[in-house]
């Protein structure tokens, strides 16, 4: 939030939550995840399974924590946050939630899924084969300036695996569209146009086959 806010003096925080989606907070958590280190991953176990852990060394002080935290606020606008508030909310995690709490929780969930279906649907997203086709073809362009022109060739070509590697899934749907695109059209070729019945017609007897009279 803080990076965004000040990549864009326009950008207010009400603004910014307001255009959050879902993408946004799993990138965060993507982003999140990646930061835990294996120690941190192995002491968390400590009091579940004691034998499993390895040199614990015991995890930073809150202290210093709840300061960045507090900062982080400060920076964001809300000036009137205070350690002891972020002691507090930390601790009421702690806490058994009482019936009030839940009821209130419930209410504040209902009022929040009324609030999303009153705004405008997000736009449906779609990769194109014209979309697909465009991106990897500037991938490729640009794995084609970078090999050609670094001089370090180790790192041109960690580069370009990495980035091929990566846009192997995008290459694999661009050829299945294709593929469903080509076989739509040969199905719809060889489809023969629904059979018209035939107009009815009226038959007329000839002269010739008019009866005659006896002479």
């Amino acid at each position: 939030m803080i990076n965004a806010v000040d990549a864009d003096e326009n950008l207010s925080i009400r603004q910014f939550w307001k255009e959050f989606n879902i993408k946004n907070a799993i990138d965060n958590i993507a982003e999140s995840w990646d930061e835990v280190t294996p120690s941190n991953m192995n002491a968390v176990w400590k009091k579940l399974w004691p034998e499993c852990v390895h040199n614990f060394k015991g995890f930073p002080e809150p202290t210093p924590v709840v300061r960045e935290i507090v900062n982080l606020a400060h920076t964001a606008g809300m000036d009137e946050v205070g350690e002891e508030d972020i002691v507090e909310l930390l601790a009421s995690h702690d806490e058994e939630l009482s019936n009030e709490d839940l009821m209130a929780i419930e209410q504040v969930r209902a009022l929040e899924e009324e609030t999303a279906e009153e705004d405008d649907p997000e736009p449906q997203l779609h990769l194109t084969r014209k979309i697909l086709a465009d991106v990897i073809s500037k991938f490729e362009s640009g794995i084609h300036d970078i090999v050609n022109n670094d001089p370090n060739r180790e790192r041109s070509l960690k580069f370009e695996n990495t980035v091929r590697s990566a846009l192997t899934a995008y290459k694999m749907l661009h050829q299945e569209k294709v593929h469903q695109a080509q076989q739509t059209t040969i199905t719809s070729f060889f489809t023969k146009p629904a059979a018209t019945s035939p107009a009815s017609s009226t038959s007329t007897s000839s002269d010739d086959d008019t009866p005659t009279s006896p002479q």
